[in-house]
C-alpha cells in the first residue's frame, strides 16, 4: 500500500476535483501500459496494490456547480485534509455500474436549449442528455420529473420535443467502385471539347416529421438518413413492407434497400418515439430505352 502527501503551493489556483482525479488515473493507466510491455522479457514484476493520497487543501463551490480544490500554502491555515484511496475495478464492475454508450451519444441538456441552473437542477436526478430526460419521463411521468427538478411541465416538453429523434435529411450513398485488373487499351483519339458525362451528385433531400415525398437517383443500393438520435432510437426499417437491413452511423442511420427496391412507403420504427414514416420513389433512369415496336431493326 502507498501512501504520499501531496503540496500544492501555487496561491490561488484552484482546480476542480474531477479534472485532478482524470489527471492520476490517466498517469496509473500509463504506469499499468508499462508494467505490459515489461512483462514480455520479465513475467514476474510489481504493480501498485493500493493507492491513497492526502490532501491539504480549502475545499469551495464554484459558480458552476462544481467543487474546487484550492491548494493551501505554507503560511495558510485552516485548510482541510482530504484523502483519496484507489482501488481496481474489473470491466464487469465498470459494465454493471456506468451507462450504456448508446445513452452518452444523445443530445446534451445545452443542445436542448436549458440554461445553467435548469442543467444543475436536472443533473441532481441524474440527468445529463436527452435519453435520460426522456427515460425518466416515460418512468416517472412529466409532474413527477418537474416537482423535483423544479421546471415547470411546459419547460420539460419544449427541451424534450428539442431531443425528439427526427428525420432531416435523406441521401443517396455511392457505391465504391469495384477495382478491376487492367488491361491495355489503345490510345484512343477524344477531341477536345468532347468530355464524359459525369453522374450529378445526390444531393440531401429535407425531409418533415411527417410523410413527404424523397426521391433518389435511380438503382439506388443504399441511403442514408441523417437526423439527431436515429442512431440510438432506429429499432427496424421496411420498404413497402420490406425489411431492411440497418446501420448506425454518425449522426444517423444506412439502410440498405437491396438490388431489386420497389418505390413505396418508408418506414422507421424508433421503439418507444413511434414511427416515421415518408414515400421513397426513384428519378426516371435515363439509360433504360423504352422498346419501340415500330422500329425496324
Amino acid at each position: 500500500m502507498g501512501r504520499g502527501v501531496v503540496a500544492v503551493t501555487a496561491p490561488g489556483a484552484g482546480f476542480p476535483v474531477e479534472d485532478f482525479l482524470e489527471a492520476i488515473t490517466n498517469q496509473l493507466d500509463r504506469t499499468q501500459d508499462s508494467l505490459r510491455l515489461k512483462s514480455v522479457n520479465r513475467p514476474l514484476t510489481y504493480a501498485i496494490r493500493d493507492f491513497s493520497m492526502e490532501l491539504k487543501v480549502f475545499v469551495e463551490l464554484g459558480t458552476d456547480g462544481r467543487v474546487v480544490f484550492r491548494p493551501s500554502a505554507a503560511d495558510d491555515t485552516g485548510a482541510s485534509v482530504v484523502n483519496i484511496g484507489f482501488t481496481t475495478v474489473n470491466r464487469t464492475m465498470i459494465d454493471e455500474n456506468t451507462v450504456s454508450l448508446s445513452a452518452v451519444r444523445s443530445p446534451t441538456l445545452d443542445e436542448l436549449g436549458l440554461d445553467d441552473q435548469e442543467r444543475r437542477q436536472l443533473e441532481k436526478l441524474g440527468v445529463r442528455n436527452a435519453e435520460q430526460l426522456d427515460q425518466l419521463k416515460r418512468t416517472t411521468g412529466e409532474n413527477t420529473v418537474a416537482r423535483y427538478s423544479g421546471l415547470p411541465v411546459d419547460r420539460l416538453r419544449q427541451a424534450l420535443s428539442h431531443g425528439r429523434p427526427r428525420v432531416r435529411s435523406v441521401q443517396a450513398v455511392p457505391v465504391a467502385p469495384v477495382p478491376a485488373t487492367p488491361v491495355p487499351v489503345p490510345p484512343v483519339a477524344v477531341p477536345p471539347d468532347t468530355e464524359a458525362p459525369v453522374a450529378p451528385p445526390a444531393s440531401p433531400v429535407a425531409v418533415a416529421d411527417g410523410p413527404e415525398i424523397v426521391r433518389v437517383p435511380p438503382r439506388t443500393r443504399r441511403i442514408r438518413l441523417a437526423g439527431p438520435r436515429l442512431d440510438e432510437t432506429t429499432q427496424r426499417a421496411r420498404l413497402a413492407g420490406r425489411p431492411l437491413g440497418v446501420r448506425p452511423v454518425e449522426g444517423g442511420v444506412e439502410l440498405d434497400l437491396g438490388a431489386d427496391a420497389q418505390p413505396g412507403d418508408l418506414e422507421l420504427d424508433l421503439g418507444e418515439h413511434g414511427v416515421v414514416s415518408m414515400s421513397l420513389e426513384f428519378d426516371p433512369d435515363d439509360d433504360v430505352v423504352p422498346s419501340d415496336p415500330w422500329r425496324t431493326p
